[in-house]
């Protein structure tokens, strides 16, 4: 019985370690990422990224399923001023020693597949 005792503590000691390891490497992470940024600016910063690169990429869609010449043009403009802005974005950030997110989250690209899937009008409401 004391065995038995003995090897749960010390599984429950492990998972407790290796939690408290893999939290404290995701903030040290985060730290890194944001360079002299607080975390709120960070964050802000994080999130508009995101939304640019959304951005972009609802532009190249609207720019390929777009019925008329007006959304094309729409979709073209997305892309070439979220373009510029996360360049920029991303200059800013670099010189504060962040580095900002390269991908979507799950959230966003979930919504993008969502408009993806919709055409013409339907999608041209949206």
């Amino acid at each position: 019985m004391r065995v038995r005792t003995t090897i749960w503590q010390t599984a429950i000691t492990a998972v407790v370690i290796l939690t408290g390891m893999s939290l404290l490497g995701a903030d040290r992470t985060t730290k890194e990422n944001r360079g002299q940024l607080s975390a709120r600016d960070y964050k802000f910063v994080s999130e508009a990224a995101r939304g640019g690169m959304m951005e972009v990429k609802l532009g190249e869609v609207a720019k390929q399923r777009g019925t008329t010449q007006e959304i094309r043009d729409f979709g073209q403009r997305m892309i070439t001023d979220h373009s510029k802005a996360n360049e920029e974005l991303k200059q800013l950030a670099s010189t504060k020693g962040a580095v900002i997110p390269t991908e979507m989250t799950h959230h966003e690209n979930t919504e993008m597949d969502r408009l993806e899937k919709l055409t013409g009008k339907e999608f041209e409401k949206e």
